[in-house]
């Protein structure tokens, strides 16, 4: 069988509704030769149900009570076979139907880490984030992480750190940053993201 391009992990916990439109974005992709991992925390509201009723479509499930979202995110990357990563949360989306094609081209430019920009959307309006490159001296994230997909090998070196709760991206792409990874910008925009999410309310 042919190595999957790109695998879309998706971590969710009681979040049916915004469940569905994240599994309908990723299913509408124009690319076939991508994965798709689910990773839900053992929700109560029904989620289960719509998961396994999309199984012949999802190439992992993983349906188990987890120590937090980055804990969940490592348990996709660890069941991965692809050569890159993105993750979506329930209710993010990808911007249209052909940003997994366009992305295939743009990752053969030396890049272990393609970062671009992001739709926000907090039901009232929408608005443009740019991401731009991480530096040493960065503070807060400067690309969003649903916008963003990295080598398969290096998510599966370095993982996430669990002990950080709400930062642990920012951890990971520090210490890609200081292993001199190779961090590219594709000036488009990737994902369409909700805002209200861990680190907003945090």
């Amino acid at each position: 069988m042919k190595k999957k391009i790109l695998s879309i992990i998706i971590v969710s916990l009681n979040t049916k509704k915004a469940l569905i439109k994240t599994l309908t974005s990723c299913f509408k992709q124009d690319r076939k030769d991508i994965e798709i991992i689910v990773v839900d925390g053992l929700s109560t509201d029904g989620s289960v149900k719509e998961i396994l009723k999309y199984k012949n479509k999802i190439s992992k499930i993983i349906i188990q009570k987890d120590r937090g979202i980055y804990d969940a995110m490592n348990k996709g990357i660890n069941v991965s076979k692809s050569d890159w990563i993105i993750f979506m949360n329930s209710g993010d989306k990808f911007c249209n139907i052909n940003v997994v094609n366009r992305l295939k081209k743009f990752k053969k430019k030396n890049a272990d880490i393609i970062f671009g920009n992001t739709i926000i959307n907090n039901d009232k309006f929408r608005y443009l984030v740019e991401g731009n490159k991480f530096q040493k001296n960065s503070v807060l994230m400067p690309f969003c992480h649903q916008s963003t997909i990295t080598k398969n090998k290096i998510l599966k070196k370095f993982l996430f750190n669990i002990k950080y709760n709400i930062s642990a991206d920012f951890d990971f792409f520090y210490r890609c940053l200081i292993n001199n990874y190779n961090f590219k910008k594709y000036n488009n925009v990737i994902a369409e993201v909700g805002s209200g999410g861990l680190s907003d309310q945090n």
